[in-house]
Order: C-alpha cells, then sequence, then structure tokens
C-alpha cells in the first residue's frame, strides 16, 4: 500500500494544525492554570501569616531571654577574635578559607596562644584587615603572614592566600 500526495499532504497539514492549535489556544490556557495554582498556593500561605508571625515573636523572646540567662557580656579570645575579624572581612571582601582552634605553648611563667587563619581575597583588603587585626586592642601581634598565589584551573583564575599567625601572651 503506498500513500499517494494526497494522503501526504493530509497528514502533514493535520499536524500543522495540531501544532497551530496548541500554539494559538492550549498553550496560553495551561501558562493561565499554572498561574492560577500558584496565585491559590500564595493566597493560602498568607492567611497563615499572621500565625507565623506571632510564633516567630514568642520564639524570638526565648531566645533573647535565654542568652541573657547565658551572660555572654565577656566573650572569650577566639570569640572576640571571630567576630573583629568577619566584620573586617566583610567591609574589605575577604573570604575566612580557615580558622583552627588555638595552639598553646606554655613556657615557664607565659602561655601563648597562636590563632593560624587563612584569608583570601585582594591583597589590599588583606592588608587592612591584618592592620585592624594588629591594631585592635587586645588580640595581641601578628607574628608570621605568608602570602600565596594560588590558581583555579576550573576558572582559570589567580587567587591570593594569606596564612596568619596571631600571638597573645598571657
Amino acid at each position: 500500500m503506498k500513500l499517494d500526495t494526497k494522503n501526504k499532504y493530509f497528514i502533514v497539514g493535520f499536524t500543522l494544525m495540531c501544532i497551530l492549535c496548541y500554539k494559538m489556544g492550549l498553550e496560553k490556557t495551561y501558562i493561565l492554570a499554572n498561574r492560577y495554582h500558584d496565585n491559590i498556593v500564595l493566597q493560602e500561605s498568607k492567611i497563615t501569616l499572621p500565625e507565623q508571625m506571632t510564633e516567630l515573636n514568642a520564639r524570638e523572646k526565648l531566645l533573647n531571654q535565654r542568652l541573657k540567662n547565658l551572660n555572654l557580656g565577656e566573650l572569650s579570645d577566639q570569640n572576640r577574635l571571630l567576630k573583629i575579624l568577619s566584620k573586617n572581612v566583610e567591609k574589605n571582601q575577604l573570604k575566612i578559607i580557615e580558622f583552627g582552634s588555638p595552639h598553646l605553648v606554655t613556657e615557664e611563667k607565659e602561655t601563648v596562644e597562636t590563632f593560624i587563619l587563612k584569608l583570601e581575597g585582594g591583597y589590599h583588603g588583606i592588608l587592612k584587615t591584618l592592620y585592624a587585626l594588629e591594631t585592635h586592642k587586645g588580640l595581641g601581634i601578628i607574628s608570621h603572614v605568608a602570602f600565596q598565589k594560588k590558581r583555579n584551573y576550573r576558572t582559570k583564575r589567580y587567587y591570593l592566600q594569606a596564612k596568619v599567625h596571631l600571638e597573645q601572651i598571657r
């Protein structure tokens, strides 16, 4: 059984009509139906919003009360350092790559506590952060800084890392 030219034209015309009908009518209907369902979900979430707000306010009051009970007025040296460091890192557009626990060395009557951290970013940003750390009262002195230029092979870009040793004598 062979298809003659009339049947071929009919099949091609029918498929084109199906595509045209979809484009003109059904596609817009599907888009509007999806928007309608999204709006219904949004409307239902707005109904429960006041209940969630009162619950979150109560939770916030409870957490604030617990924080006051913990008496975190005097932070440890590590927490103070991290707080100052994070503020300067955000301001100078850097990343903290590594911040480990302090290394303690005890000699006769004094203890030397060394914090080792790695920063990544621009040269001037790293220098500004190091200056802020060293000039801040009671954090200690910077005993060692090692800059290292590295390459990210995926993005084919170079970046700068600095390994910093910050010492406190107690």
